[in-house]
């Protein structure tokens, strides 16, 4: 048995290595604040050299002419140890031992081990993913028995990294003095870590301490603009224990829990070339409402307007702008947008109530809204992830109701699940990213990965630990990688590969209410695009104005007396247009009875004339609009009094009923309406002249 310093690497092994230099420095973060890491630069020089024969258990170091499993020449010797190394990120171990003799069998288990390491660091195996890296607590034994998880003991910069191989001496023709110059790094903790742990607390339930972070340094600034809105930016740099693990997917540990009342404004993360060290910037700032889901930001106005005696014309106006993330689905904005505009104009929405408060068996029935829509716009913004709605409306309530909806200006929009003060936060990842695109290739010239990967997106690509399952796509591939089928199938297929966000399922933005169109109007191809009615009464008293020959002598000048009885007639003026269809008209009737009031009017049909326009081509060149005109007049066998009903005609598309064909004379005038007033006195009996 002999003891001596023995340094292995990559399978070669010095031994009675003469040590030239071991020199350590302590690094510390960007603040100068924290340790990182210990780096050690060695320098050793052996006559000794060996190689681990492929790691059998059943062989330990073989030293000699022939060492390990390298046979050959001298020369073959030098260029086998130069590449061996040469190579970066391999299993390094520099120990004082109670080493096996030569040709001897090495011990089998970690517990026969007497060895004094001095310093040992993980390489990093490119054939295997970060959680299979293992490491061998003895170079010279492949058991499981001595494996380990690799993390302990990798090397937090990116090594081992050779500096210097040289080949000082050959001796012989057979033997060879090398020297061999080193540096590593490595975390030195003492296994217990520093501080004191609360009593009632595990280190991981306290920190988590995940092992894959080295460090994470950063600084928070605040600024308040003009507004007094409040800007926080977080910075900092996030360094990972090894190559092993990429940067970028420990985003998530650094992004801080958006306070409310906050909007994330920013994040930004880059890894610098070492890819191993991840900056980054995160910048929140204080805003108002946050926008309804799937919205991410939002804009718009809302107006009530007040116009004329006691505000008795009242008019409200919204426009509601909603933007989302890309690829949102803009039918989920529109209903979003729907839910603000029912939200903040109150009354819209008609209700279903008991026809009988007192019996809940009576049945429901629709209450209209109170709210009049004049017009509604729906606007899809081309090529960006917004839409816009646009709604005026013209109230019909109380003059008082106007001043209360103005009270519910800059209170929180009443929508279900919807919190004014919870922005939308953009997660770590929203898209499949390209960070590891480039991760292996064109990096290492002695590694197989130095290539660049193939266009065709269903093809695997080379593994060292074997072949990649080939991307199932479910269709047949043809001579080119791709598959058989059409552009759209293809695109799709693409998309079900990349995950997508869960976005908030919307609702239609209004509900489907009960409708007075007919389903002529609502279904049809060939709709009415104009309807126009106007049924006049024309009113004869009876009374006729006659001047006077001469001067009356109370200070009248002319002399109104009553020539025959009353008359009356009824004119209806219809303009219709229609698309690809001739409009339908009511068909006049040479007498009508009015049975709803019970007054016993009848009418007779005096006149009737009809207009037909030539009809016209529309937009598209392919439709026609046809045009008609009438005129119907009828003579009333007695003058209506102002307490009955007057007769209406309705288009042909309304289904309201009956009830809708008249209005009834006692509820449009009143006497108590206006400045006139009825004579108290009769002004006596009409005189003869």
């Amino acid at each position: 048995m002999s003891t001596g310093t023995t340094l292995v690497y990559n399978g070669v092994i010095l031994r009675e290595c003469e040590t030239q230099a071991f020199d350590q420095i302590v690094e510390y973060d960007e603040s100068k604040t924290d340790v990182l890491f210990s780096r050690f630069r060695i320098r050793v020089i052996s006559t000794i050299v060996g190689y681990t024969s492929n790691l059998q258990p059943e062989r330990g170091i073989q030293v000699g002419a022939s060492v390990g499993s390298i046979r050959g020449s001298i020369a073959d010797q030098i260029r086998a140890v130069h590449q061996r190394l040469s190579t970066a990120r391999k299993d390094f171990y520099f120990f004082i031992d109670d080493a096996p003799s030569p040709r001897s069998v090495a011990p089998t288990n970690a517990s026969e081990l007497s060895s004094d390491i001095l310093l040992v660091a993980a390489g990093f195996d490119q054939s295997k993913p970060p959680n299979q890296q293992r490491f061998q607590m003895h170079p010279t034994i492949a058991n499981p028995a001595t494996e380990t998880d690799a993390f302990r003991f990798m090397d937090p910069d990116n090594g081992p990294k050779p500096i210097d191989v040289s080949v000082e001496q050959i001796f012989g023709g057979r033997t060879m003095r090398v020297s061999f110059e080193i540096e590593v790094c490595r975390v030195m903790c003492d296994g217990q870590g520093s501080g004191s742990i609360p009593a009632g607390y595990t280190a991981g339930e306290l920190i988590g301490r995940p092992r894959q972070i080295l460090s994470n340094r950063w600084s928070l600034s605040e600024t308040r603009d003009e507004n007094w809105a409040l800007t926080r930016t977080l910075e900092g740099t996030l360094r990972v224990a090894s190559k092993a693990i990429k940067p970028h997917l420990m985003r998530y540990f650094v992004l801080p829990t958006l306070p409310r009342g906050f909007q994330r404004v920013s994040q930004t993360f880059a890894t610098d070339p070492t890819d191993v060290v991840l900056k980054y910037s995160i910048q929140d700032r204080q805003a108002d409402d946050a926008p309804p889901p799937p919205a991410i930001k939002w804009q718009g106005h809302y107006a009530e307007i007040g116009t004329g005696a006691g505000a008795s014309k009242q008019l409200s106006e919204l426009t509601v702008r909603l933007e989302g993330p890309p690829k949102v689905n803009k039918q989920d904005l529109i209903a979003a947008a729907g839910r603000v505009v029912n939200a903040r104009i109150k009354g819209l929405r008609s209700q279903l109530v008991p026809k009988d408060p007192q019996d809940p068996e009576s049945g429901l029935k629709l209450v209209p809204s109170k709210v009049i829509i004049l017009d509604t716009a729906v606007v899809e913004i081309l090529g960006q992830p917004a839409i816009e709605m646009r709604i005026r409306v013209n109230s019909t309530a109380a003059d008082t109701e106007l001043f209360d909806r103005m009270k519910t200006m800059g209170a929180p929009i009443d929508i279900a699940g919807y919190h004014p003060d919870v922005w939308p936060t953009p997660a770590p990842f929203q898209a499949n990213s390209i960070a590891g695109l480039f991760e292996c290739y064109l990096q290492d010239p002695c590694s197989i990965w130095h290539s660049v990967p193939r266009p065709a997106f269903n093809k695997p690509y080379p593994s060292a630990g074997g072949s990649l399952p080939p991307i199932d796509k479910g269709c047949d591939e043809n001579a080119d990688g791709y598959c058989n089928g059409t552009d759209a199938t293809l695109r799709q297929q693409r998309i079900n590969q990349s995950p997508a966000p869960v976005l908030y399922q919307g609702t239609e933005p209004f509900e489907n209410y009960e409708t007075n169109l007919s389903e002529e109007q609502l279904e049809t191809e060939k709709p009415y695009t104009h309807y126009n009615i106007v049924c006049s009464y024309d009113i004869d008293h009876g009374l006729i104005q006659l001047p006077y020959a001469r001067e009356s002598s109370e200070e009248k000048s002319c002399f109104i007396t009553r020539l025959h009885g009353g008359m009356a007639k009824r004119t209806v003026d219809i303009e219709a247009t229609r698309r690809d269809e001739v409009p339908v008209l009511p068909k006049p009737q040479d007498e009508l009875y009015h049975p709803p009031s019970g007054s016993g009017i009848t009418e007779r049909l005096q006149s009737s004339e009809l207009d037909f326009l030539n009809p016209e081509f529309t937009g598209n060149g392919v439709s026609r609009l046809h045009r008609v005109a009438a005129k119907y007049t009828y003579l009333l066998d007695r003058v209506p009094s102002y307490d009955e009903q007057f007769r209406l005609v309705i288009t042909p598309f309304d289904a309201s009923g009956e009830e809708t064909r008249a209005i009834d004379g006692t509820k449009l005038f009143d006497d108590q309406v206006g400045e006139w007033k009825q004579p108290t006195e009769s002004p006596g009996e009409e005189q003869t002249p």
